[in-house]
């Protein structure tokens, strides 16, 4: 939220590595008019568990482990990543339990190893995946990671969803994983339509972009972002709606993907186009 305020030239370069744009930018504009307060209590709790360490360390290993007991177990359950993963601008424990793999996890989660020992861990210990399975863990002999970008080749969270520079590599990384439990053709099959939604989506926040750059250089809107009602209105179609259309593509949430991914979208554009409209007729009568 603070962007490269209170960091060096070497965190935010470091930072860059794995969210271009994401550091190196100045404060979001959402901060002053919620106030520093609402962000340090609310964004900033997670958004820091990467944050640079006086030590020169990177992270905070108890956001996922806990304090003491360095617990693998807690941090292979879906709720300790809903800490933060959750809610209507990033949606994904909701999807994850919609889905398959979490209606399972629930109804098995006793059956799971959820202490088995990381650098042994094999789909007798995690026949049902959750969150870490995917995007973390070593499982039948794949590497472990800790980066949880090494596995993502879209970046889902962007107004415009684009290519992370590892693409290739991170889909041959997760599809590893995928074929631990399924067919290829399976696999090719849903990342393929998780793709169409995604451009479906990114055409659809396009468009919506189109319309409010417009009335920026057409001087119909002007001043600082979040002073006029246009200005939620896209806000919440590309960071609500967009995102959660696009994660329950990839993550198997078809409610998210429909009612509460395109459905909002297609609601929101016509009502923002209205909105367009009116405006640019009270800028016309001036």
């Amino acid at each position: 939220m603070h962007g490269s305020a209170g960091l060096t030239k070497e965190q935010v370069a470091f930072s860059e590595q794995f969210q271009p744009g994401g550091t190196n930018r100045p404060p979001n504009p959402l901060v002053m008019p919620e106030g520093h307060a609402a962000v340090n209590g609310g964004c900033e709790q997670c958004h820091a568990v990467g944050k640079p360490n006086d030590d020169g360390t990177i992270g905070t290993c108890t956001e996922c482990h806990s304090r003491h007991t360095s617990s693998v177990e807690l941090a292979r359950l879906p709720s300790t990543c809903a800490q933060c993963h959750m809610g209507p601008d990033h949606s994904q424990v909701e999807i994850y339990s919609e889905s398959r793999h979490g209606i399972m996890f629930a109804a098995q989660r006793t059956l799971l190893n959820l202490k088995a020992d990381p650098r042994t861990l094999t789909t007798r210990d995690m026949f049902v995946p959750t969150c870490a399975t995917c995007h973390m863990s070593g499982i039948n002999g794949l590497k472990m990671t800790h980066n949880p970008s090494d596995r993502l080749s879209w970046y889902l969270a962007n107004q415009i969803s684009t290519h992370r520079p590892n693409y290739l590599q991170a889909q041959i990384n997760m599809k590893q994983v995928c074929t631990q439990c399924h067919a290829r053709d399976r696999i090719d099959r849903v990342y393929s339509n998780a793709e169409l939604v995604l451009n479906g989506t990114n055409d659809k926040i396009t468009e919506a972009k189109n319309i409010m750059d417009g009335l920026r250089k057409d001087n119909v809107l002007t001043g600082p972002q979040f002073t006029q009602p246009i200005d939620f209105l896209f806000f919440d179609m590309w960071h609500y709606d967009g995102r959660t259309s696009k994660h329950g593509a990839f993550m198997g949430g078809a409610d998210f993907v429909q009612w509460h991914g395109n459905y909002e979208l297609l609601r929101k554009k016509i009502e923002l186009q209205h909105q367009a409209e009116e405006l640019r007729r009270e800028h016309g009568r001036r």
